[in-house]
């Protein structure tokens, strides 16, 4: 047992030398650490993140490719002819049922819903305002002064899109029967807002029109009967009061300069946006499609007898599907999937897209920590190498007086492994303990600084060609966006702590590291002859 006490004897007097190399290893353990978290938060808050999404796609044109083409087919005519039209044909990607039943037999799907919007008018009803914000879409904004435009939605199910993910609440009345669903009663669901400013409750009924008008008509004559080729009166009974139980967190304000002048564009989107949902109607599917067939029907007669284009009853009904999947984490593959499926200029979009830039900053920390992770062992390799040849080194004399006494060379490689593996065992006991913490506040900061970026906008495609804007556009799915304290939640609960069994592989391989670099170079040293070691010390 000569070489326990010589190890207890050489560590108590050489203090300040094992102090230095147990903050050493504990330094490499505490980087390696926080590696290894790094890389372990941001890959399971990927997933957990992508599990809170709701497992919903809407496959929709792609506006923003449209206008690109537009501007595309713009040019090369300027190019060509030299001259400017005022007609330019892209062709608008067709999304109909069949295509959506097609999508739905997929084996992701669990169901989908699909619903129309459609434009009704009212004389006696007003639109839900604030004054401070210009609602673009209201008729009396446009110099149409007693008429009012409103978006009808139609539905194709009691538990439509927006009840079913919490985006409004039914607070009076109740939502659609089967039969009014079926059977395309004329019956409403409107907000809280619009009842007020309009003094309606449930059992309410007002008067609703379906309204064409010909050409020749100022913008402000539009709709005088006059002008007017197709008007369809009817009368609707109100069933159901909703509130919005969602905000959109304000959008990031576009700043474009223009003719020399700084101008903001869409800050008050948001608003705008709410103001729209608030100013929503929902009725029966069949009730809106009924009416868009109205329309469309007695606009072609007077095309037809004028020779014009007809109206397209499709494309003069704006519908809007929703897929939902079995769960969020198949909306990669679904997007795989679907995309063979679908027209040009048409794309599927879910609630991810908000978070596609986060998702890439992720992903670069994930690699980033990988590499990390590698360097570090190959860092602790070389320098767990350099530290056995520098220690045996500095001992040379000592080893030399070990030989010198006779002493076998098991015991001397005994006696300097048992001295690194107590100096391994601190700096683990150190490591483990202090450097979990470091650890997961050093990866819990990265993360952060990345899903700062989320902070629930949601996030809006805006093209701009030179300091024009083409297109800013609002989506359904911007209202599903968790808010940024959510995120952080997600993070908060995230528990990345070592277990037992890892904890026992990392120390096994730790002092695995540490038993063959401090072998290795003392093994090579006992075969040089004692004589010459003495010397070094003379030296």
């Amino acid at each position: 047992m000569n070489f326990l006490k010589r190890a207890i004897v050489n560590l108590t007097r050489n203090k300040l030398v094992n102090i230095i190399l147990i903050f050493l290893f504990t330094s490499l353990i505490i980087f390696s650490l926080s590696a290894i978290y790094a890389n372990r938060m941001i890959e399971n808050n990927k997933s957990k993140i992508l599990e809170t999404f709701p497992p919903i796609v809407i496959i929709e044109s792609d506006d923003v490719a449209l206008a690109m083409e537009g501007w595309r087919l713009f040019r090369e005519i300027l190019e060509t002819e030299g001259e400017i039209v005022e007609d330019i044909f892209v062709p608008y990607p067709i999304i109909d049922e069949n295509l959506l039943d097609k999508i739905s037999q997929l084996p992701y799907v669990q169901d989908y819903s699909f619903s129309a919007h459609i434009n009704l008018f009212s004389r006696g009803l007003r639109r839900y305002r604030r004054d401070w914000v210009r609602d673009y879409i209201s008729l009396s904004n446009m110099f149409i002064f007693g008429l009012e435009t409103f978006e009808i939605k139609g539905v194709n199910r009691s538990n439509f899109f927006e009840l079913n993910q919490g985006i409004i609440e039914i607070i009076e009345g109740d939502t659609f029967t089967e039969e009014q669903i079926n059977y395309g009663k004329p019956v409403m669901i409107i907000s809280s807002q619009f009842a007020q400013m309009n003094n309606l409750k449930v059992g309410s009924k007002i008067t609703m029109e379906n309204l064409g008008s010909g050409g020749g008509a100022t913008l402000s004559q539009v709709y005088n009967d006059e002008y007017l080729v197709f008007q369809e009166i009817f009368e609707m009974e109100i069933i159901g009061i909703y509130e919005l139980t969602r905000e959109l967190t304000p959008y990031e304000p576009l700043a474009l300069e223009q003719f020399g002048v700084r101008q903001t564009i869409d800050e008050n989107a948001h608003i705008r946006q709410e103001i729209q949902k608030l100013n929503k109607i929902y009725v029966p599917l069949a009730f809106a499609q009924a009416r868009n067939n109205n329309f469309v029907r007695n606009m072609n007669r007077l095309l037809l007898e004028q020779d014009e284009m007809l109206i397209n009853p499709y494309t003069s009904l704006r519908t809007e599907n929703i897929f939902f999947l079995e769960s969020a984490t198949m909306l990669p593959d679904f997007h795989e999937a679907v995309a063979p499926l679908l027209p040009e200029f048409s794309h599927s979009r879910d609630i991810a897209d908000n978070f596609d830039l986060v998702f890439v900053s992720l992903n670069y920390l994930v690699q980033l920590s990988r590499d990390a992770k590698y360097l570090l062992i190959i860092s602790t390799i070389i320098i767990m190498f350099l530290i056995g040849i520098l220690t045996v080194k500095s001992r040379y004399y000592e080893i030399g007086v070990y030989l010198s006494l006779g002493s076998p060379h098991k015991e001397i490689i005994k006696q300097f492994l048992l001295e690194k593996i107590i100096i391994a065992i601190i700096a683990f006991i150190l490591g483990l303990t202090i450097g979990q913490n470091i650890s997961r506040i050093i990866s819990h900061n990265l993360i952060m600084q990345e899903m700062s970026q989320v902070y629930a906008t949601g996030r809006t495609h805006t093209l701009v060609y030179g300091n024009h804007i083409i297109g800013r556009n609002d989506h359904i799915t911007d209202w599903l966006v968790p808010r940024y304290e959510d995120v952080n939640t997600i993070l908060e609960e995230f528990d990345a702590t070592l277990s037992m069994v890892e904890i026992l592989t990392f120390v096994t391989v730790g002092i695995t590291i540490v038993i063959i670099f401090t072998a290795l170079p003392t093994y090579c040293t006992l075969k040089k002859n004692n004589i010459n070691l003495l010397r070094e010390k003379e030296g």
